[in-house]
C-alpha cells in the first residue's frame, strides 16, 4: 500500500469504511450477474456496476471537498486573505486602493523603501492629511558603521555596495518637507534590530513577507492578512514593539 493509501485509510471513519464496502459489494454483485446470460440480468448487472462506481466517485468528490474546506478553514483561522509570489510593483494594484481609502493608519517597515518612494511619493502629503503614517527604515549604520545589517543584506541580495544605505538616505531627503509639515501624522524612525520581515499595515489589512537569502525583497512571497486573525495581531505587535522601544528605533532627524 502506498503512503497516500495508508494516510487515507487511517483517516476513514467506520461509517465511511462501511459505505465503501457496501458499494464494493454492489459492484462485485454486478460483475457476477453480468456473467449470467439474459437481457434482464444484463440490465440489472449494468445498474449495479454503475451504482457501485457512482458511489465511489461521489465519495472521492466529497472527500476532496472536505479537504479543501478544511484548508480554507485553516487559512481563515489565521486571518490569511490572499497570498502573492512577490510584492512591491507586481502587486501595486493591491496596495493602491487601500492607500487611497485609508482613514486611520498606514504603517510600513522595510529597508530603504525605494519602490514606495518612487510609486507613491507624490501621495505622502495627502496620506498625512487622512491617516497617521509611520515608516520604519533600516538604520544604515546599525549595529555599527564598520559592520551593518544594510551592507550584509546588500551582499545577500547581490546589490552593489551601499544600495540600501543610499535608499534610506534618499527616502529621508525626499520626505523631509512632509515630515516637517506634518510632524504628528507623517513620522519616520530608523530601526536597529535584525531585519526579518517586510510589513505594510493599512487600517484593517496587513501585508507581510520574509527576507530570504539570495533574493531581492520585491521578489519574495507576501501574505495579506485581515484584522481579527492571530497573524495580524502578531505582526502589528512586532511593529509596535520596534516603533516604541528606544533601543530598537529612533526618530529620523530632519
Amino acid at each position: 500500500m502506498t503512503a497516500l493509501g495508508r494516510r487515507m485509510g487511517r483517516s476513514f471513519s467506520p461509517t465511511q469504511w462501511i459505505y465503501l464496502l457496501v458499494h464494493a459489494l454492489i459492484f462485485a454483485a454486478g460483475i457476477a450477474l453480468y456473467q449470467v446470460k439474459g437481457a434482464l440480468s444484463f440490465s440489472v448487472a449494468t445498474s449495479l456496476i454503475s451504482t457501485g462506481v457512482a458511489g465511489w466517485v461521489i465519495f472521492l468528490w466529497v472527500r476532496q471537498s472536505e479537504s479543501r474546506f478544511s484548508t480554507v478553514q485553516a487559512l481563515e483561522s489565521l486571518g490569511i486573505i490572499k497570498a502573492f509570489t512577490a510584492r512591491s510593483i507586481s502587486i501595486r494594484h493591491e496596495y493602491e486602493p487601500r492607500f487611497s481609502a485609508s482613514r486611520r493608519e498606514i504603517s510600513i517597515m522595510g529597508f530603504g523603501l525605494r519602490a514606495l518612494r518612487e510609486d507613491f511619493g507624490d501621495e505622502f502629503a495627502n496620506w498625512a492629511t487622512r491617516s497617521k503614517v509611520r515608516i520604519l527604515l533600516l538604520d544604515p549604520d546599525a549595529p555599527s558603521v564598520h559592520w551593518s545589517y544594510s551592507a550584509q543584506r546588500d551582499r545577500e541580495e547581490g546589490n552593489s555596495a551601499g544600495s540600501i544605505a543610499n535608499d534610506v538616505r534618499a527616502f529621508l531627503d525626499y520626505t523631509r518637507e512632509v515630515r516637517a509639515a506634518h510632524p504628528q501624522t507623517f513620522q519616520v524612525r530608523l530601526y536597529r534590530c535584525i531585519p526579518s520581515i517586510n510589513l505594510c499595515i493599512v487600517d484593517d489589512d496587513l501585508f507581510w513577507g520574509p527576507y530570504l537569502l539570495g533574493r531581492q525583497s520585491r521578489d519574495t512571497a507576501t501574505l495579506l492578512c485581515g484584522k481579527g486573525g492571530p497573524l495580524y495581531a502578531t505582526f502589528v505587535r512586532h511593529f509596535e514593539q520596534i516603533w516604541s522601544d528606544p533601543e530598537m528605533s529612533y526618530e529620523a532627524a530632519l
